[in-house]
């Protein structure tokens, strides 16, 4: 029995060292893929900083057409106002021609 138990013992071990070496040679590859060569990190921030700039120009152009739609509504009403004003003016002149003609 002593023959067997070595025997099983022997193959358990083998299995748990295999095991280890497989980790380890997984494990340093998944470290050496983890480290970014330096152009890949000055390409990396220039693309940042690109998708920044055309945020940037997205939202700049959001505003401006805000902006623009705010000031046209703005003019729409003052041209409104305007022209109520000149048809109250008229109003008011043919009463005023009205009442001196009486």
């Amino acid at each position: 029995m002593n023959k067997k138990l070595n025997g099983i013992l022997g193959i358990v071990v083998f299995v748990i060292l295999f095991a280890f070496v497989v980790y380890m040679k997984t494990a340093r590859k998944m470290g050496r893929s983890g480290i970014t060569k330096p152009n890949q990190t000055e390409e990396r921030n220039r693309v940042l900083e690109a998708s920044r700039k055309n945020e940037m120009k997205a939202f700049e152009e959001a505003q401006k057409k805000e902006s623009q739609l705010k000031d046209s509504i703005q003019e729409l009403q003052f041209e409104r106002l305007k022209e109520k004003s000149e048809k109250a003016k008229k109003i008011l002149e043919s009463l005023n021609k009205d009442t001196v003609k009486n």
